[in-house]
Parts: structure tokens; C-alpha cells; sequence
């Protein structure tokens, strides 16, 4: 007879860990390196080159962004011309656990990002108490379980992550912030596996990500000069040390260990602080017909921008820590729909992590549409912007700065294509610079203004244990989006009884 297999599966994701810094410290990393020489590395594809965003919901839906049409925790709403935070409500998805435990396989998760609640589904419990971008508020499956956590591990040292640049006395605070979260993560993993029912534990460790992005060393870019030396690699090693904390004592005979990354980290080529000018710029001669001068389609444009550009970093950082989300959420939607003049605006710049997100203002679709979609208008439109991007280089030289444009009509297809960007930016690995030339378009200047020396690279990887590879049941993953169905047959393979 035939039965589900006891076998049970533990995955750690290590949330933007790099497979080049795990190489670069894997003398200092002793659980890390056991399992990556006794194991057996997959390198995987990933959705990161374009929509860095929606790398872990194209991960637990087993699905590309425009399936599940998530790429980023604030989208664009068409009807109401303004950004809006993501519900449960707005893009309902639901993740392949849910699947497993509906079907009596007890499956416990801690910190998976970018994630809603479950609601009413048996056999799973959840736990969300930090994670990078923070999508949800903390909460748990049972109001016991949030009791005992707040008992014993208390609140999330690190609250959110404002992107502004930093001293180093900040930075090596962020840095012992970090290294202490990660040693509690793994304190408070080891007690959900001990104190919840499962079969499938899946931990994510946010803190590699918040540390990639601002600790990451580059010898060629300025914005890294505060870096404290060796902050990186000390934070992977508490990151090691917690997965010791969660192997202890596990029985590794019947259990499948994957540590995996969805998207990487490495340093930080974007110049996306220059889009929204050049938008501003290409639309205004656009609506002129090649007049150079029209009036911009942001009545405010000044203000936001000016504020980002003008206010000390560390002004802005403390005012973002005081106020709620939901006044961040509203600076956020001011920065990029506030005072917009929609009937001169053919192309306007989203929210992303690091690309040139640009989305097209068209007819039948955006409640303000002027362009009418594949018209000639919307040919000229885009000819222009590719004749920009595609210009734009370095004062002086012949180097460009974009890498690629694409299309996202023609990187994928699906029911919720519209909820994505039209085009995508991306660019060379240089450093984020300050100013940028166009014979055509003239001179653009701005300052990226992150703090961030770490961006995101479509770098994904599934590090798994020996005994996992002798019960896969199906095929090797290659993807993030099928990791899930990997996984799925390692726990559901049928076994006699």
C-alpha cells in the first residue's frame, strides 16, 4: 500500500544571499560549507534581472510576474491614477504550502517576504515577525503563538529600512543591529520548529538582505566609503551560526535541508535616479512635436524631489523612523503621482528596486489614458524613449549606461500582465553616477541618494543535502519557480507502508 512519505524537508532562505560572497567567507562559515561540500548546489533562473520585487512570489506561486502580478509592496492602480499599498484583496495569490497542508502536511513558516496571511487553512502555522520590506505587521496563525513570541523573543530589532545615505557610525550600528537580529532569528526558529507541528519548516532571514544592500563592499564606489570593514562577511557568519542553532539536534537522517536565495546581491549599478527627468524631458518634447520646451506634466515636481534632494540624509531618516507606513506610503504616492497633469503625461515612472520601471498612460486601461495603445502616437512615444535611453553615456566618453530595454509584452504574458510595468530599464555594472550626457537630450544630474552599495543581481541558488537528492522525485529545479515543485515531491512521494 501507498502512503505520504514522513520524510520531512527544512528550508532556510537566506533572503538576497550571493553565491559569490558565500564562496569569498566559506572558511568562516562551518554549517554553510558542510552543506555546500557534502550537498549539492543548484544554480537557479530567476525573475530579479527585471522585477527584482517578484522574486519571492513567482518563488511560492510557481508562477512569472504576469501570473501572479507582483513586483513590487506599492503598485500603480489604474483607476484611481495613485499608488496603493498590496492586500490580500488587491492580488489574491495562493502560495504552494497551502496546497501541501490542505492535503494533511503539517507545514510551519517564519519570515517568508512579500506574502499575505492564510486565512482558514488547517495544519499550517505562520509567523511573520520581520522581513526587509515589512509587507505585513506582525502577527501569527494563533493569538497563542503570537503570545509566546512576544514573551520570548520580544519585537524585531530592525523595523524598517530607509533608503537614505549613511554615516559610519550609523552603518556599524546597522551592522551590530543585523548580526544580533540574526541570532535571535535563529533562536526563535529553532523554538517555532520545536513548539509547531511540521513537515515543511520554511525560515527566511531578512537581515541578508537589509546588509546586502548597505554593507556590501565595492572598492569602485564612493558610496561604500563608510562601510565598516568586514561588516558583511561578520553578518553571514551570524547568519551561519543561527543555521547551526536550527540543525541541532535534527534528525538529518529523515530530513532534507535546502538552503536557497531567490535573487542575489552585489554592488549596486543603478541610475534609475535619473528617470524620472528623463521621462519629464522626453514627455515634454513629445507633446511639443519636437518643440524643446513644454510645460512639465508634475505641477509638484519640485517638491518631492527637491525634499529628496535638499533635506539631509540623516533628517530624512529620522522622520521616516517616527511617522507610521501609512504616511510613508502617502510621501511615496506624492513623489510619483501627486500634482500629475495626466493629460500630459504619456509615460510615468514605478516604484522598483533599481531598474527604470516605466509604465505607459494608455486608453481602455489608466483611467486618464491619452495614448491609444500600438497607435502611431504610442509608436512615436516609445521610439523616443528608446532613442534616449539608449543614449544616455558618461560626460566625456563613448560608454553608455543602459544595459538592455525590454519590453514586458515580450518577457512574459498572462491574466495579470497589466498590473506590471510596459518597459524596463536595465543597466551596466558601474557605479551609480551623478551626471549623464545625451547628444539628443542634453545633460541629466541627480544623486542616487540610497545609501546603497548593494543592489540586487539575478543570481538565485538552492544549496540542497546529500539524502535530499537521493528521494527527489521529480527533476533537478532551475528556476525559482519550480524550487516549489521540487520540494513538493520530496514530500509527497509515495513510500511503502
Amino acid at each position: 500500500m501507498a502512503s505520504l512519505s514522513p520524510h520531512k524537508v527544512l528550508m532556510i532562505g537566506l533572503d538576497a544571499a550571493d553565491m559569490i560572497y558565500i564562496r569569498d567567507y566559506l572558511d568562516h562559515l562551518p554549517n554553510l560549507k558542510r552543506l555546500y561540500q557534502d550537498g549539492t548546489t543548484f544554480n537557479l533562473g530567476t525573475t530579479s534581472q527585471m522585477m527584482d520585487g517578484s522574486v519571492w512570489p513567482s518563488f511560492y506561486t510557481k508562477s512569472l510576474p504576469a501570473d501572479h502580478g507582483i513586483f513590487f509592496p506599492m503598485q500603480f492602480n489604474p483607476k484611481t491614477m495613485h499608488m496603493y499599498r498590496l492586500t490580500p484583496q488587491s492580488l489574491p495569490c495562493d502560495p504552494f504550502w497551502n496546497g501541501l497542508a490542505r492535503n494533511g502536511i503539517p507545514v510551519s513558516l517564519l519570515d517568508i517576504p512579500m506574502v499575505f496571511p492564510s486565512e482558514g487553512v488547517e495544519n499550517l502555522s505562520e509567523v511573520h515577525w520581520n522581513t526587509q520590506e515589512n509587507f505585513n505587521e506582525f502577527h501569527t496563525s494563533s493569538p497563542e503563538l503570537a503570545r509566546e513570541i512576544k514573551n520570548r523573543f520580544g519585537p524585531s530589532p530592525l523595523g524598517f529600512d530607509i533608503p537614505a545615505d549613511k554615516t559610519r557610525a550609523q552603518l556599524a550600528a546597522l551592522r551590530d543591529d543585523l548580526i544580533s537580529s540574526a541570532r535571535k532569528r535563529g533562536a526563535l526558529a529553532r523554538w517555532q520548529m520545536e513548539n509547531t507541528p511540521w513537515q515543511l519548516f520554511i525560515a527566511g532571514f531578512s537581515e541578508i538582505h537589509r546588509g546586502g544592500h548597505n554593507l556590501a563592499p565595492d572598492p569602485d564606489a564612493h558610496i561604500t566609503a563608510n562601510i565598516p570593514d568586514h561588516a558583511l562577511r561578520e553578518l553571514y557568519k551570524a547568519a551561519d551560526e543561527a543555521i547551526g542553532v536550527m540543525l541541532d539536534g535534527l534528525d538529518m537522517d529523515n530530513t532534507t535541508v535546502i538552503v536557497f536565495a531567490v535573487h542575489g546581491m552585489g554592488p549596486n549599478n543603478s541610475q534609475a535616479h535619473f528617470v524620472d527627468d528623463i521621462l519629464d524631458r522626453v514627455n515634454a518634447r513629445f507633446l511639443g512635436h519636437g518643440q524643446s520646451v513644454v510645460e512639465s506634466a508634475k505641477s509638484n515636481h519640485g517638491l518631492m524631489h527637491t525634499l529628496r534632494a535638499k533635506v539631509p540624509a540623516q533628517i530624512q531618516l529620522g522622520l521616516a523612523r517616527q511617522v507610521p507606513q501609512s504616511v510613508r506610503d502617502w510621501v511615496v504616492d506624492r513623489q510619483f503621482c501627486g500634482g500629475v497633469d495626466w493629460s500630459r503625461a504619456p509615460g510615468f515612472q514605478m516604484l522598483s528596486g533599481g531598474q527604470g520601471f516605466i509604465r505607459f498612460n494608455l486608453k481602455g486601461r489608466e483611467a486618464r489614458g491619452i495614448l491609444e495603445p500600438g497607435g502611431a502616437d504610442y509608436q512615436r512615444y516609445l521610439a523616443m524613449l528608446k532613442d534616449c535611453f539608449t543614449s544616455l553615456k558618461l560626460p566625456g566618453t563613448d560608454t553608455t549606461v543602459f544595459s538592455e530595454i525590454t519590453m514586458m509584452d515580450d518577457y512574459c504574458q498572462g491574466p495579470r500582465r497589466d498590473e506590471l510595468p510596459d518597459m524596463i530599464v536595465t543597466w551596466k555594472e558601474m557605479p551609480p553616477v551623478d551626471e549623464v550626457v545625451s547628444d539628443k537630450y542634453g545633460t541629466f544630474t541627480g544623486h542616487i541618494g540610497t545609501g546603497r552599495g548593494g543592489n540586487h543581481k539575478p543570481r538565485a541558488f538552492a544549496m540542497v543535502s546529500q539524502n535530499g537528492l537521493d528521494k527527489a522525485s521529480g527533476p533537478e529545479p532551475d528556476h525559482i519557480i519550480n524550487l516549489a515543485t521540487y520540494v513538493e515531491g520530496l514530500l509527497c512521494a509515495p513510500s511503502a507502508a
